[in-house]
């Protein structure tokens, strides 16, 4: 039950923010953790799960850390994450590994040393709703989602944009790379309402998550999917 808000968290030997050994029915919210690392391996996640089941991680800006942005682990099951940016991190952008029933809604994903979406390890019932993951794995012929043969069970995904700038696979999904979101989705039958453009960001190079006035994202996300959030800071939505 414990309220983790509004911190600015970095430059720290390990993780950013971390629970473990069962902290539960949680909130991580609005936080900026970034240049976390240890010196010595690739380990420190932005924020970090491990045991911990029924948290809520929301709005926060996570990047630029050594390992993963967000990293949900280990029975870590029934999280809920939504409206998270993650970006330039040194592995994922969100990993699941072994952890049931994530469910993801407007979760942003950009420019990631790996996967932008790394779904493994039986991480079996996550969801992706109206999220967006571009350039992701550009150099390490990576993908912006990676669901392992392990993790299909269960799994559902669409009103989402997966898009590169070059023509790296966009998608792995068991052990086929899917040059198109189409040929990924008459396979897995999911993503159907996935688009496959670039969502025009402001400037994601910086931070800034914004979309342009032409944005092809605008009015093609669904607000009937789980967990959708009737508001957002500072406005109501339409």
């Amino acid at each position: 039950g414990n309220l983790i808000s509004s911190n600015s968290i970095h430059d720290n030997w390990d993780h950013g923010i971390s629970l473990i050994s069962n902290a539960n029915n949680c909130i991580i919210e609005n936080n900026e953790c970034y240049n976390n690392a240890r010196p010595a391996d690739r380990l420190a996640n932005g924020i970090y799960l491990f045991g911990c089941p029924n948290n809520t991680i929301r709005r926060n800006r996570t990047h630029h850390n050594d390992d993963t942005g967000i990293h949900i682990q280990s029975g870590s099951n029934n999280c809920i994450e939504y409206l998270n940016r993650s970006w330039a991190n040194g592995d994922h952008g969100f990993d699941h590994l072994g952890a049931m029933n994530t469910i993801h809604n407007g979760d942003v994903a950009y420019g990631n040393f790996k996967d932008g979406f790394s779904i493994e390890g039986n991480a079996t019932g996550t969801q992706l709703h109206n999220c967006i993951a571009i350039d992701n794995g550009l150099t390490t012929n990576e993908f912006n989602l990676w669901v392992d043969s392990g993790s299909t069970t269960g799994f559902v995904s669409d009103y989402n944009i997966f898009w590169n700038s070059t023509t790296q696979a966009p998608i792995k999904y068991i052990a086929t790379l899917y040059p198109t979101v189409s040929a990924y989705s008459a396979v897995s039958l999911q993503d159907a309402q996935t688009l496959q453009v670039n969502p025009l960001f402001v400037s994601p190079s910086t931070g800034n998550f914004h979309i342009q006035s032409t944005s092809p994202a605008i009015d093609n996300a669904n607000s009937g999917s789980p967990n959708w959030p009737t508001t957002q800071p500072g406005m109501a939505r339409v």
